[in-house]
């Protein structure tokens, strides 16, 4: 499956002329993020790679390290994190809240029985 380029496609600002490769590496970390949540997959590498994209998108804290990742692409987290709900509800359409709770549920079920940290 071809990674989907909607983050690190987006313009650098010209003031960092001498790190736009760093910040399009990190952009690109979010587009692979995306990738994960759109792709379940059958097998328990895809399905762990999923619900670890879920989980990491959700984690709302200040010192987060999805907002540290979004500082670093020279991206707002918390308009990154809507961005991507918004692709989210375009991909799922009218389930992308279940498919959201549940993925939340598999999330603390597997942590529950300590299957992957």
């Amino acid at each position: 499956m071809k990674r989907p380029n909607y983050f690190s496609a987006k313009d650098v600002d010209d003031k960092w002329e001498e790190q736009v490769n760093t910040i399009r590496l990190w952009r690109a970390v979010l587009d692979q993020t995306l990738q994960d949540l759109v792709y379940e997959g059958k097998g328990k590498e895809d399905k762990k790679a999923h619900l670890s994209a879920w989980e990491w998108v959700n984690d709302t804290d200040e010192s987060s390290n999805f907002n540290y990742i979004c500082d670093l692409a020279d991206l707002d987290g918390a308009t990154t994190r809507k961005e991507i709900y918004k692709l989210m509800e375009k991909f799922y359409g009218s389930k992308y809240r279940r498919k959201l709770e549940r993925s939340a549920q598999d999330i603390a079920r597997v942590k529950s029985k300590r299957v992957w940290r």
